[in-house]
This record gives C-alpha cells, sequence and structure tokens, in this order.
C-alpha cells in the first residue's frame, strides 16, 4: 500500500498542476513548445535570434488570455516580432533530447496547440514517475531491510510543490531530472560494488544523455572523482572510458554551439537577446542580497510563492520554510552523526553533498551574473534524490525521529495546498479580474456567489473541452491520493518504529 500510495500522489499531485493551471507558464512553455513544434516541422532546432514564435503558438497565447491571466498588459502588437523577449523562440540552444522525445506524442496529438499542451505536460508527470521508482530502488540498496527511509524519501520527493511545479509542464528539466537521478544511482553502486568496464559505459552514457538533455547536468560531473578515488585500482582505465564515451555524445552539440552561437553552452545566444531588451538585470552584490539569495536556495527548494513572474513571501509560507530548513539542519547534522559510526556510506555520502554544494553554488553565480531572474527550487532537479535521500535518512535518524518526519510530511503537504489553491489559482483566475492592462483597479468584494462565478468562468476559459472535465476529477483524485498518503505516512512511521525497538528513530546506517 505504501508505493501504491507514492504512485497516486506522484500522479495526482503533478497532475494537478499539469491540469489545472494555465498554459503557457512561467517556465518559458511558448519556446518550449515552439522548440517541438519546429523540430517536427524543420527537423532542426530553431536558431535563437533568428526565428520567432509560430502563428500557431501566438494565436494559442492570445486564445488563453495569457498576459490577463499573469496580470500583465498584453502586447501592442501581436505579432511576434513586436513582442519583445517574449516573440523569440529562445530556448533554441537548449540540448535537443526532451524535444526529439516528444516530438512524436507532439505529432499524433490533435491539431489544438491548447491541447497538446496539456498533453505533453502529461508525458512530463509520466517521465517524472521514473525519477520516484529509481529514489525508492536507490533508497533501498543504500538502506536495505529499512523500508522507512525509502518510503520516505520518494513521498517527500513527490510532496515537494516546487518540483510538481517543474515536473508537470513543458520543459526540459523533467528528463534532466530522470537522467541525473539514474546517474547517481549508477555511481552509487559503482561506489559500494566496485567498477566494471559495464558499469564505466553505462556511467559515461548517462552522463552524455543528461548534457544532451540539459547542459547543467555537466556539474554532475564532481561526482566522478569520489566514483574513481574509491576505485582506485584501474581507475585511468575505467575514467578514459567514461570520458570518451559521454565524449562521443556531447561533443557534437557543443561543436555545434561553438559554430553557431560562439560558446560550448550556446547561452551567449540568449544574453545577446536579453541584453537588447534588459529582461534579466543581475542584482547588486552586497551582504543583504547575497544572505537574501542563500536564505532563497532554501526556501525556494521547497516551493516558490510566485505572484505572476514575482516570487513573493507570506508570513505562513515563511514559517513553514522556516521549520523545515530547521529539521533539515537536523537531519544533515545526524547524518553526518552516522557516518562517525558506521563509515560504510562515507564516499556516498561526501560525493552527494559535494554534488549539492556545487549546485548551490552555481545556482547564486547565475542569479548574480544575470542568467537567471529569480533563484528557483527547479535548479536544483539534477541533485533532488541525494537532497530528499539525506533528508529523510536525518530525520528518521534523529530522537523521535517518526514523529518529526510526521510533521515534516505533514508540512509539506499543507505547503502544497496552499501553494496551489490559496496562491497560484487564486492569483491566475479570480484576482486577475480585478487588473486591466497591467493595472490594479478598485476592488469591491463581490459576494460568495459572484466570486465564484468569477473564478470558475476565467479558470474555464484557458483550457480545451476536454481539459475542463477533467479539471474536477483530477482535483478530486489529487485529495483523495494526499490522504491516503498521509495516513499511509502515519501507519508506516508507527510499524517503523515498533520494528526498530520502541520508537527512537535512530538509523546509524544500513
Amino acid at each position: 500500500m505504501g508505493w501504491v500510495s507514492i504512485v497516486l500522489l506522484a500522479v495526482f499531485h503533478g497532475g494537478a498542476y499539469a491540469t489545472l493551471l494555465p498554459p503557457w507558464g512561467l517556465i518559458d512553455e511558448e519556446q518550449h513548445v515552439h522548440y517541438i513544434q519546429y523540430l517536427v516541422e524543420h527537423g532542426t532546432p530553431p536558431t535563437v535570434g533568428e526565428v520567432y514564435l509560430s502563428a500557431e503558438v501566438v494565436e494559442g497565447i492570445r486564445r488563453a488570455g495569457r498576459w490577463e491571466t499573469f496580470h500583465w498588459a498584453a502586447p501592442a502588437a501581436q505579432d511576434p516580432q513586436g513582442m519583445g523577449l517574449e516573440g523569440h523562440s529562445y530556448e533554441g540552444y537548449q540540448p535537443p533530447l526532451f524535444y526529439i522525445l516528444s516530438a512524436p506524442l507532439y505529432l499524433v496529438s490533435p491539431d489544438d496547440i491548447l491541447l497538446k499542451v496539456y498533453i505533453i505536460r502529461w508525458e512530463a508527470i509520466g517521465l517524472s514517475l521514473l525519477t520516484v521508482w529509481m529514489a525508492y530502488r536507490w533508497a533501498s540498496e543504500l538502506f536495505p531491510g529499512q523500508n522507512a527511509i525509502p518510503y520516505f524519501t520518494s513521498l517527500i520527493l513527490v510532496l515537494i510543490p516546487e518540483r510538481a511545479a517543474a515536473v508537470s509542464r513543458v520543459n526540459n528539466d523533467v528528463l534532466l531530472e530522470v537522467v541525473s537521478m539514474a546517474f547517481v544511482w549508477a555511481c552509487t553502486r559503482a561506489m559500494l560494488d566496485g567498477l566494471s568496464l559495464k558499469r564505466s559505459l553505462t556511467i559515461g552514457v548517462l552522463l552524455g544523455l543528461g548534457v544532451l538533455s540539459k547542459m547543467t547536468m555537466g556539474l554532475l560531473a564532481v561526482l566522478l572523482p569520489f566514483l574513481l578515488w574509491k576505485n582506485r585500482k584501474g581507475w585511468v582505465r575505467h575514467g578514459v572510458l567514461i570520458g570518451v564515451t559521454a565524449g562521443l555524445l556531447i561533443i557534437p552539440l557543443v561543436w555545434h554551439n561553438l559554430w553557431l552561437y560562439g560558446d560550448l553552452t550556446g547561452f551567449a545566444a540568449f544574453r545577446r537577446l536579453n541584453d537588447t531588451f534588459t529582461v534579466i538585470r543581475p542584482p547588486a552584490v552586497t551582504v543583504r542580497t547575497v544572505l537574501a539569495a542563500v536564505w532563497d536556495l532554501f526556501r525556494h527548494f521547497w516551493v516558490v510563492w510566485w505572484k505572476g513572474a514575482r516570487a513573493a513571501r507570506t508570513p505562513v509560507v515563511e514559517a513553514i520554510c522556516v521549520l523545515l530548513t530547521v529539521i533539515g539542519g537536523a537531519a544533515l547534522w545526524q547524518v553526518v552523526r552516522n557516518l562517525r559510526s558506521d563509515g560504510r556510506l562515507k564516499v556516498v555520502v561526501s560525493a552527494c553533498l559535494s554534488a549539492i554544494v556545487v549546485y548551490a553554488v552555481a545556482v547564486l553565480m547565475a542569479y548574480f551574473s544575470g542568467r537567471v531572474p529569480v533563484v528557483q527550487g527547479r535548479f536544483f532537479l539534477p541533485v533532488v534524490g541525494p537532497v530528499v535521500l539525506l533528508f529523510a535518512w536525518g530525520v528518521w535518524s534523529v530522537p523521535r525521529g517518526e514523529w518529526v518526519m510526521s510533521f515534516a510530511v505533514g508540512l509539506l503537504m499543507v505547503l502544497g495546498v496552499l501553494s496551489l489553491f490559496g496562491n497560484l489559482l487564486p492569483y491566475f483566475y479570480y484576482w486577475s479580474a480585478f487588473v486591466i492592462q497591467g493595472v490594479p483597479q478598485p476592488y469591491t468584494p463581490p459576494g460568495l456567489r459572484a466570486g465564484w462565478e468569477i473564478f470558475y468562468g476565467r479558470f474555464l476559459h484557458d483550457k480545451p473541452r476536454v481539459v475542463q472535465w477533467a479539471a474536477p476529477v483530477v482535483t478530486v483524485l489529487y485529495g483523495l491520493s494526499l490522504a491516503l498518503a498521509g495516513a499511509v505516512s502515519v501507519s508506516e512511521s508507527r510499524r517503523a518504529a515498533l520494528r526498530s525497538g520502541g520508537g527512537d528513530g535512530v538509523v546509524s546506517g544500513p
């Protein structure tokens, strides 16, 4: 029942975001969908700086009322060449693997561009289930015979609102997460059981496929020194095999970027567009801004409280994020204590912590260099498995760990409901009714019935008919799966505590 409840929650938590939220979301869905369309129609990625959004995508944006839904002023012209940066197909520099995999589904989907968006969103949810399954298997291998840690690793993974939002919309982050989790799992097996030629080949292929999903996968190569050190006998042979295998997949992409855009990643093309339109401005580097950005690393890992394109704060959400951060700190301290008493996992945990730190530093550097406008939790998707596993292991190991774990799970459930139903949906479909061309209008409460009519009418207007029918069903199933997961998690905590001998929750190692 535990695994079934996790799968159901993964499907319907992600499904709620995929089905209920407006199309053309903040993670550049316009450009990602157009990339797939352009690949289907032309057989090549769109060239950044030269190719604009298609007439079908622009019509879909207009029909969905995207600018009004997001409280923005609509562009003066709905010709993509007059839409500024938004009109450009600027995700064309991204590696092609996700878009190639999505092309057949795009091709066989009905012609309605809005329906294609929702169908590919559900494809992303299907891909994300692979991460959940691999995280469960990975944790089970690290902690054989201890069902609680794999169970809570997977449960926390699917409960994180920021992750659910990221892997339920059209973008290449979801495939990056899947390949990264497979790479971490393969490296862990090789650290614990030794390298073979087959494992080296597998690790090289996964590294190459990850870079073909998204360039940021390259940072996960930080695991390789730990892997090769643990397998010092023959490390040169294995290191060369991993590097050559990955290189055979990566070099054509790098060569293409150098030839077309003049840099290894292709990001220079987007940078030139951004400099033209001055959309993303790097913040000043001060003590205050650095501390704020570091805090964003912690709170935005769990959720970004979006208001249009702006990340906002509310006291309740801040309090929940503070509590989760405190619990995470206690979990990390307990993980370190566990390693002192049982060093079997020392190299694996050290490698995972190093990867997490590398991604944290990279996200901060990207933010302060103006590459990204907001520190977002989705940038940690390549290491979300290690983060959650260390969190689950550490929490379960503290005194009365089963109670602390239940509390953390409850916090995440509340945070997820607040984010989707207390913030995003009202913002997009209710409060947008009182904004005209980006300017808030005087507000008089319309009453409960009239307010519902405003919300529900606007909620339906940007969704194809089949999605309108599915939305209430998915909402109910999400609620039921959340309740089932909550009940099973409490039961699992109690059973595991009894098996451990009275419930102090301490787990020192496998």
